[in-house]
């Protein structure tokens, strides 16, 4: 089988959904090396997954499986699970799966274990190798940060980018202020790969999150949100308001804030207000699309655009740029980062106002005033923030291809990696027939 290398370089703003991608590509690499595997199964005379169904799984007990299950991270992934368990028991001659992948050089539990509900830092690099018809697929490459504080690594980056890479852009469809962060930065690095002389990599434009797109979209559903957002906000003019939101860092610990009434809000306390009226009003907050990192994302969204709303026309373009430069800069939410500041902190408690201090000097030129919103503003918000036929437009004029995906749910991953795998094994065999022509001619002067 001949070795074919694919580099993919994985770009984007904070939460747009990059690892999730690499873990869903991750995922049909699992799928794929399973389909040879019980290839495998089947010359030694193994009842295939399908027989071991209907012949083998009604007389078993479940429990004992599930307890091999959770023992092996990486069956998790894999929904013959059951399957693989009991072969484990019944045959144990037979080199199990786990074993397999490894003997094979098909390492993929990093991937499929990382956490997405941690930011990625920094870069991180990955590798897959696996079967695919008549080569073997080589995919490395790296998983950038979102953040704006890695913007150095992104140009260094840019600038070790060969010509036969993959630059993946992840854009998230249902923030439509950080979707413009991230074309600059494309615009950008364009920009200095033609700058340098350089042949510019193909780039591949992601559009993700449609399903949360589609979920913003729905007439119904803005009218509800629209109703809970606004009365939120009411009652923090009038009466105060208490909310929720989860620590940055210890992933299970709920931070909790109180607001005096007041006339006047930061931008840190309206996406908290936002967020929190989310996970109150709708039954299956923290389950697809409305996740819990979606939701972080939504609130940010909605928070920006009801900022917007209220600039007068003369200073509208300056306070736009500086808006969405912090936005890319801070992840949501804002008020997180209170338990970062607690945590670092080398004496005992520190009072809240004092830490909310730290958030303030950050966005202490984003204040929301709450007499003049309107229940329609907030619906004109959730517009706005899904108008992204522009973005796809504008990423037609740069980017090879453009894919609609849902990371979370896999929809589109597979048309992705399959454009991906094609373009590269395509590749590799016209330079196996340019390589057997050279070699032709070459015989051919001898003679």
């Amino acid at each position: 089988m001949a070795n074919v290398r694919l580099e993919i370089i994985l770009l984007g703003d904070g939460m747009s959904g990059k690892t999730s991608i690499l873990i869903k590509i991750a995922e049909i690499v699992l799928e794929q090396a399973m389909e040879e595997y019980q290839a495998m199964l089947v010359r030694r005379e193994i009842p295939s997954h399908e027989e071991w169904l209907f012949r083998v799984k009604p007389t078993l007990d479940e429990r004992e499986l599930e307890k091999i299950i959770e023992r092996r991270p990486l069956l998790k992934h894999v929904p013959q699970a059951q399957y693989l368990a009991w072969l484990e028991l019944a045959e144990p001659q037979i080199i199990g799966f786990e074993d397999w992948l490894k003997r094979e050089g098909i390492l993929l539990e990093d991937i499929l274990t990382k956490d997405t509900s941690l930011a990625t830092l920094g870069l991180e690099t990955f590798e897959m190798r696996f079967p695919l018809g008549r080569h073997y697929l080589f995919v490395s490459g790296y998983d950038l940060g979102g953040q704006n504080v890695y913007d150095h690594l992104r140009n260094v980056l840019a600038g070790l980018a060969k010509p036969e890479s993959y630059l993946l852009i992840v854009f998230d469809s249902s923030r439509y202020i950080s979707c413009e962060n991230s074309v600059r930065q494309l615009e950008d690095s364009i920009k200095k790969f033609e700058q340098r002389g350089k042949a510019t990599p193909t780039i591949v434009s992601i559009m993700n999150k449609i399903d949360l797109h589609r979920y913003l979209d729905n007439a119904k559903r803005q009218e509800s949100i629209s109703h809970w957002v606004f009365e939120a906000l009411v009652k923090a003019r009038e009466e105060g308001y208490q909310y929720q939101f989860p620590h940055v860092i210890k992933k299970d610990e709920v931070i909790e804030l109180s607001i005096e009434p007041t006339t006047k809000l930061g931008f840190e306390h309206l996406e908290a207000i936002i967020y929190d009226t989310l996970r109150r009003n709708i039954h299956d907050f923290g389950k697809p699309p409305l996740t819990e990192l979606n939701a972080r994302s939504v609130a940010r969204e909605l928070a920006a655009r009801l900022l917007l709303l209220q600039q007068p026309e003369e200073n509208f373009e300056q306070f736009y740029e500086e808006l969405k430069k912090v936005i890319f800069e801070e992840r949501p939410l804002a008020v997180q980062f209170m338990g970062g500041f607690k945590l670092k902190a080398l004496r005992g408690e520190i009072p809240q106002d004092e830490l909310l201090s730290h958030v303030r000097k950050k966005f202490e030129r984003f204040v929301f005033d709450l007499e003049r919103v309107t229940k329609d503003d907030v619906h004109m918000a959730i517009k706005k923030s899904i108008r992204t036929e522009q973005l796809e437009r504008d990423l037609r004029l740069f980017s090879k291809r453009v894919f609609k995906t849902n990371a979370l749910g896999g929809e589109g991953i597979v048309d992705l990696f399959v454009y991906l795998a094609y373009q590269e094994t395509t590749k590799a065999e016209q330079k196996s027939i340019e390589r057997a022509d050279v070699r032709g001619k070459g015989s051919l002067k001898r003679l």
